[in-house]
């Protein structure tokens, strides 16, 4: 058997190693209408018949590999299930922070940036709230003194009562 470069997708300019995902599936869809390369070329807005052809072969070795995939008993649950025992078995404290952080990671959780982009950590947060609901004094950043105030709620206009108990029934409407 020859051997075969492998495909490399790459992030690039060049269209003959980019994914190219959306041209794929409308290729996909566009197969089971036509096999005419001049109108799979015009459905996906390919310019020559070579990139259709190209993108076809990604969609084929893609194919091979979920099937080589499968073939080796490779799917979700063994892989979730290979990082659990690892979680659950593993030797060091570390090998488990880093099988749990990549559980995290696969489930998006893994930063927290809206705390840090204030510049206070959750424990200093803490602190201040417990402080208010205490009712101690404390100075902040431009000097000022905290202390008891009292909110005047303004009036709200007549037009904008109607306005809001007018959506109010549409909401109910809508949602019953």
């Amino acid at each position: 058997m020859n051997k075969l470069k492998p495909i490399v997708f790459t992030r690039s300019n060049n269209k003959n190693y980019s994914k190219n995902l959306f041209q794929q599936n409308l290729l996909l869809k566009a197969l089971t209408y036509t096999t005419d390369l001049k109108e799979l070329k015009e459905i996906a807005k390919f310019h020559t018949e070579a990139e259709v052809l190209r993108t076809l072969d990604k969609l084929s070795i893609r194919k091979e590999y979920h099937n080589a995939l499968v073939k080796n008993k490779l799917d979700l649950d063994y892989l979730v299930s290979g990082i659990k025992k690892i979680c659950d078995e593993g030797g060091s404290d570390k090998v488990k922070l880093n099988a749990l952080q990549t559980i995290l990671k696969s489930l998006g959780l893994e930063k927290y940036d809206a705390i840090e982009t204030q510049g206070k950590n959750w424990e200093e947060l803490l602190l201040q709230i417990h402080d208010r609901e205490k009712g101690v004094k404390s100075v902040d950043n431009v000097g000022t003194v905290e202390g008891d105030y009292e909110v005047i709620t303004p009036e709200i206009p007549e037009e904008e009562r109607v306005r809001r108990e007018q959506n109010k029934e549409i909401e109910k409407s809508i949602y019953e």
